[in-house]
């Protein structure tokens, strides 16, 4: 990867790179068995990144932990992963790669890095997302580089910062099973493999189990570990904090990000003063302390954003809630936030409010656990399409998966659609349609409360009923419908208010905003 050149301190030897003030040695920094550059270390005087991780709500943490630097002085930048966004993800892997007032001509990663960095050939995407990260954030000279790493930890390709300022766990969740294992003690070993001796960390509450993991992996690296507050317990000027995502889930992502960033500031500006290593002797890991936040943190909780994240979208007669929800744990924090933001919603309407749920499920994960969580929700329509955003391609090879057949996510949208029947009446009187079949047409229209379409903007059109002028819009082109599949709209077109929501994979919500908003997708 290249690098600036090394300069000498001013009255000493010592050589370091200007734009992080790395301190030069002879050992190389991996990157998933290559390296960076033969010449960077990993002591660092002035480290440039804080490290977090975690099963449900690492970019909302990451989005309220970029938004306090944000919404000061400090030229931050920040990389998560995986992202919903059409335009920063594709279906597989994706990263989000954001600096505040970046050069764009920073944005493109030239053949010569990848050429030194990872002997001319190709990297794995997500690799190669993580490489073009690190290049613009140092063309960039950014001092605050937000990490988020891809899967797991310990032997994730983000996991290259041997020197961060602060580390973050958020709730833990069963996920990635192939990958870090299927129980929450294995998991949770994969996630404290971002610890560093001697580096302060933070967590929210966890299950037991899984605290005990990150105590005994703590004690073991050396590494400072303490437990964020509850976000009552912070106290301002003007009250209770307000959060600018929604969902109770939030206000532990919020606490985090106040940690991590209120560690970064005082190590960075203040004197560095090395924290309390964990007690061998004690079987608890200890609380942190709060403190009162300042104004700019105070401004940068209230305007984080983060889309497809309990995000409300209103069009006229139909609002459509989006949340990347794709585990259990998540899955219950979305059904939480629906329903309180439904029924405030409908508190204002006149006449009759139909709810429906437009569903996919990616990999190895259980659909039917999460579908039976939606229940509760009381939907009147259930749709399901793969993350295909349109029959057509578009050319936006973001939003293809190129590594799993068309006729695979297919198959498990039938399947996710028989799983909602099963759970909703007992019953599976009716046989599985064909398929393949000519033309665009819905793959499943057997009962009116649940449906199956071919990709994601016919599904979209068939739920709005003309209703959303951005889907009217002559550029939007969906794939026709079958008259039965019409005349079962019936229920839609009566309708005062229809609630849609959009939930099960990140990717699924990227594809939907890619159609609802446009001039963002």
């Amino acid at each position: 990867m290249t690098l600036p050149p090394p300069v000498a301190e001013p009255g000493s030897g010592r050589r370091f790179c200007p734009c992080f003030r790395v301190r030069m040695s002879s050992d190389p920094l991996p990157v998933a068995g290559r390296h960076l550059h033969p010449e960077h270390a990993a002591e660092q005087r002035q480290r440039p990144a804080a490290d977090q991780q975690g099963a449900e709500g690492p970019p909302a943490a990451a989005a309220g932990h970029a938004g306090l630097p944000g919404a000061g002085r400090a030229h931050g930048g920040a990389a998560g992963s995986p992202q919903h966004h059409p335009r920063h993800g594709d279906q597989g892997q994706g990263i989000h790669l954001r600096v505040h007032g970046a050069d764009p001509q920073n944005l493109r990663l030239p053949d010569r890095v990848l050429q030194e960095a990872h002997g001319g050939t190709m990297p794995a995407y997500f690799r190669f997302l993580t490489i073009l990260a690190f290049h613009v954030f140092l063309q960039e000279k950014v001092d605050l580089a937000i990490i988020e790493v891809g899967i797991g930890g310990a032997y994730d390709c983000t996991n290259v910062v041997r020197r961060p300022w602060v580390c973050g766990i958020t709730s833990l969740g069963i996920d990635h099973t192939q990958i870090l294992g299927d129980t929450i003690e294995k998991i949770a070993w994969q996630k404290a493999g971002i610890f560093k001796p001697g580096v302060p960390a933070f967590t929210v509450r966890q299950p037991q189990e899984a605290m005990t993991v990150l105590r005994d992996r703590a004690r073991e690296i050396q590494c400072p570990l303490r437990v964020c507050p509850d976000l009552d317990r912070y106290q301002t000027e003007s009250g209770a904090l307000q959060l600018g995502l929604a969902g109770q889930h939030q206000r532990s992502n919020a606490s985090l990000a106040l940690q991590l960033c209120h560690t970064w500031l005082q190590r960075r500006c203040g004197p560095d003063l090395s924290p309390a290593l964990p007690d061998p002797d004690t079987s608890c890991v200890l609380q942190a302390d709060s403190f009162r936040p300042g104004a700019t943190m105070v401004k940068g909780l209230a305007e984080a954003r983060w889309a497809g994240r309990n995000q409300t979208l209103r069009r006229g007669a139909l609002t459509y809630f989006l949340d990347g929800a794709h585990t259990h744990r998540s899955m219950q924090a979305c059904v939480q936030w629906f329903q309180e933001a439904a029924a405030q919603s409908q508190s204002g309407a006149s006449g009759a409010v139909v709810r429906v749920l437009l569903f996919n499920a990616t990999g190895r994960r259980d659909a039917a656990a999460m579908l039976k969580l939606l229940l509760a929700c009381r939907f009147d329509l259930a749709v399901f399409c793969p993350n295909i955003t349109e029959t057509v391609a578009s050319g936006n090879a973001d939003q293809q998966n190129f590594n799993v057949a068309v006729e695979t996510m297919l198959t498990c949208c039938l399947d996710n659609e028989r799983s909602w029947r099963l759970l909703s009446d007992g019953g599976d009187e009716y046989p599985a349609p064909l398929l393949i079949r000519d033309g665009p047409a819905p793959l499943a229209e057997r009962k009116a409360d649940s449906l199956v379409f071919p990709c994601i903007l016919s599904a979209l059109c068939w739920i709005a009923q003309g209703r959303d002028p951005v889907l009217t819009d002559p550029a939007q082109t969906a794939p026709p419908v079958t008259p039965s599949m019409a005349a079962k709209a019936a229920l839609l077109q009566d309708a005062a208010h229809v609630q849609v929501l959009v939930t099960g994979s990140l990717h699924l919500v990227g594809g939907v905003l890619k159609h609802l908003d446009p001039e963002d997708g």
